[in-house]
């Protein structure tokens, strides 16, 4: 029963303040961008779109990325950058751009465990007249819950590499084209197109997929009134 609703408790309270921390970070992020971008000159945005990071993307362009990591919407992401939403469009199409944004999600959710943990002295102190008289079994699950110990939750998410999101592509693509093909008929036919035709078509389509992928464009643009005043 303590164990349950010690476990509840930290859940509860551990995911509003993450989505706290969060909240907070973003709206600092658009307020920082937005006037950023207000205060560039047009020499100055030139240079916004001509040298690119090691994600192969320009400066806006990663701004962008990590305002939608931290869960803000694209029409926001967009103003605050000074592009219009078709343009965010079309790099969230663009695989060096969503990888950009994974990356920097992995980054967000791994600091935020961090500061989650701290949480546990906290929670060891609200229930440490039970530990203190011999529970420790409340202890550990307490640990378990905020990760310390095999954590339950689980925040930090992997990032996924410009290879991984082609190869996850690659996969989507022939799955769909094999669809809608006739069913195997033999268990033979199974195993043969299962462990050999698709990895093949996989791999064929990925080389294919490695050669046109390309950096997402930027460019610049003629704002619509609504667009500009949107943050």
């Amino acid at each position: 029963m303590l164990t349950a609703l010690i476990y509840r408790v930290t859940y509860v309270v551990g995911n509003n303040v993450w989505y706290s921390l969060i909240n907070v970070k973003r709206q600092r992020n658009v307020m920082k961008m937005a006037e950023e971008s207000e205060n560039l000159t047009k020499a100055d945005k030139t240079l916004h779109i001509q040298k690119r990071n090691e994600n192969g993307l320009t400066l806006r362009q990663q701004q962008a990325a990590d305002l939608l990591a931290l869960g803000e919407s694209k029409t926001k992401a967009a103003a605050a950058v000074g592009v219009s939403r078709q343009q965010l469009h079309a790099w969230v199409q663009n695989v060096y751009f969503r990888s950009a944004v994974s990356k920097r999600h992995a980054e967000v959710w791994q600091e935020s465990k961090e500061r989650l943990r701290g949480l546990a002295v906290k929670a060891v102190d609200v229930i440490g007249n039970e530990i203190e008289g011999g529970n420790l079994k409340a202890a550990v699950e307490l640990l378990k819950i905020v990760g310390l110990s095999n954590g339950k939750i689980a925040l930090a998410q992997p990032s996924k590499s410009v290879e991984d999101l082609l190869e996850i592509e690659s996969a989507k693509q022939v799955d769909s084209y094999m669809a809608k093909l006739d069913t195997p008929t033999t268990p033979q036919e199974v195993f043969q197109r299962e462990f050999g035709l698709r990895p093949q078509m996989i791999k064929n389509n990925l080389r294919r997929l490695q050669v046109i992928a390309k950096v997402p464009e930027d460019k610049t643009e003629e704002l619509k009134p609504e667009e500009v005043q949107e943050h």
